[in-house]
């Protein structure tokens, strides 16, 4: 083996060896995957489920409440009602605002911070009986998490659609999904609710 090739094995040894035993440590990636982004979108919107606004006639509520985990979430939310014939339609919007909120997803503490927020703007349109129900609307905005040590925002753009599924008459319910941009990824997200 000539000089030249032997320093040449002997460089790409000590390369490798500086890689694999020493040097810097490669960083984790800081983007969620896009199945732990749909989780904490799920998580996130399950969350806001369980605040239960007061059933009133002023057309605009805000209240505040602490998360499971720590820090809190702020929601604001904006109702228009109109009826015309056989015809109703609601208009709901709501802006979700978390600060330092703490979730658990599959044993990964995640805190949300509204960046600046999440907005969802339904509307509830009925024409004669509750068979005639349909739901469209959109959700934007964003999130910043923090989770293991990673952070990022989390660009959100959905668009909503359902309807009616009586396909089991003792538990009718609403279904449909959101699709859209979640997080960087393109994805379409189930959703149903009792009817």
């Amino acid at each position: 083996m000539s000089v030249s090739r032997s320093i040449l094995c002997a460089a790409i040894t000590l390369v490798i060896g500086a890689a694999a035993c020493g040097g810097d440590p490669v960083p984790p990636e800081p983007e969620l995957s896009e199945q732990q982004a749909i989780e904490l979108f799920g998580a996130f919107r399950d969350f806001q489920g369980h605040v239960v606004f007061a059933r009133t006639r002023e057309p605009r509520q805000r209240s505040s409440t602490d998360c499971l985990l720590g820090g809190f979430t702020q929601f604001d939310r904006w109702v228009d009602e109109e009826s015309a014939g056989d015809t109703t339609r609601v208009f709901l919007h709501r802006q979700t605002t978390p600060f330092g909120c703490r979730l658990r997803i599959r044993d990964i503490d995640y805190a949300l911070f509204g960046s600046p927020s999440v907005n969802e703007q339904t509307l509830v349109e009925m024409v004669g009986s509750s068979d005639g129900l349909t739901v469209s609307g959109v959700v934007f905005g964003a999130l910043e998490w923090a989770a293991e040590g990673r952070s990022a925002a989390c660009p959100i753009e959905l668009t909503l659609t359902m309807e009616p599924d009586r396909s089991d008459e003792e538990n009718p319910r609403i279904v449909g999904d959101l699709s859209g941009n979640l997080c960087g990824y393109v994805v379409t997200i189930e959703v149903s609710e009792p009817l």
